[in-house]
């Protein structure tokens, strides 16, 4: 074999393997991958999400989560962007608190989150703690979707449109807001 045909040998051989896993690529990345289970947070669900969020963080001087309507963006991040076992959590939690929350009054519904938050963020048990997981991350998504949120970023926070030049050290006043 002369040097000439070895190479157009190996160049077609590394063409052709190079050409079938590209077209394995191609052909994965057209089929569409939907949920497994879409829609699996009904509108209940999101508005039971809302009340939890205005108790995570209430209307003061400042806008509440509710008025953030952190509830469907906490549903829309679970269904797009979470596992299936974190939306697992999540249902399974509000399946525990019950349908009904909405319709306890403020105090009560304030207790019931005060009591799950210190059982998750405190001496409580490791079962307690795993049972309440989806609490966590109904927090974490909350509080994520409020300061990203206009009312959170132009009312809880400083927020400057077009920020001037960067000062990585700046004092801030006793009562002075955080910057967003």
């Amino acid at each position: 074999m002369k040097r000439r045909e070895a190479m157009k040998k190996v160049a077609t051989i590394m063409g052709a393997s190079l050409s079938a896993s590209t077209l394995l690529v191609f052909q994965q990345s057209c089929q569409s991958d939907p949920h497994p289970e879409p829609g699996k947070f009904s509108q209940n669900d999101s508005d039971t999400l809302n009340a939890i969020g205005e108790v995570i963080l209430p209307e003061t001087d400042t806008p509440g989560a509710a008025a953030a309507n952190t509830g469907p963006f906490v549903v829309m991040m679970l269904e797009d962007c979470y596992p299936k076992e974190a939306r697992e959590k999540v249902t399974s939690f509000l399946a525990e608190i019950g349908s009904d929350f909405d319709d306890k009054s403020s105090a009560d519904q304030i207790q019931a989150i005060k009591d799950i938050d210190a059982m998750v963020y405190g001496e409580a048990s490791e079962e307690d703690k795993k049972k309440h997981e989806g609490y966590k991350i109904i927090k974490e998504l909350t509080l994520f979707g409020y300061f990203t949120s206009e009312p959170g970023m132009t009312a809880a926070l400083n927020y400057v449109k077009v920020p001037g030049r960067y000062e990585g050290c700046i004092d801030l006043k006793p009562g002075q807001k955080a910057w967003a």
